[in-house]
């Protein structure tokens, strides 16, 4: 489970997103991880379903200040940006890059929710299976089992 949440104006937003794997497709050697994953904002679901695990690579997420940044495909990151492509429910809006983070890293600062009409940013936490991991999001790489 991935726990988001944030303080705007004395006003507590949440965001839940869930992952936990829920099972593998075997073809030879290699296998596909199916991800159950939701995002809640306060007491609305925005998404939840299942996406399958990318194979691994990397993709490019633009900062913002529109500069692409290389990331894990398989990071949480790399998983919330997929599925926000495919949902119109929420858009990750401002990621913020961290030179000197070690590594260096991108900060989930904001998610868009259009019905809510909100920019909910700041104060991010995520929890994958009940943990709270000690990597941002794009270095955390998800994978089966």
């Amino acid at each position: 489970m991935l726990l988001l949440g944030t303080m705007r104006k004395g006003i507590k937003y949440k965001v839940v997103l869930f992952l936990a794997f829920a099972g593998f497709l075997w073809a030879g050697s290699s296998y596909a991880a199916d991800v159950s994953f939701s995002v809640r904002y306060q007491s609305n679901l925005l998404f939840q379903g299942q996406t399958v695990l990318p194979a691994p690579g990397t993709v490019t997420l633009n900062d913002m200040n529109g500069v692409p940044r290389t990331i894990n495909a398989q990071s949480a990151l790399a998983l919330l940006a997929n599925i926000d492509a495919a949902s119109p429910a929420f858009s990750v809006s401002k990621l913020q890059y961290f030179p000197g983070f070690s590594p260096p890293s991108l900060y989930l600062k904001c998610i868009t929710i259009p019905a809510e009409v909100v920019e909910a940013c700041d104060n991010w936490l995520y929890v994958v299976n009940g943990t709270s991991p000690n990597l941002g999001m794009d270095q955390y790489i998800l994978q089966g089992g």
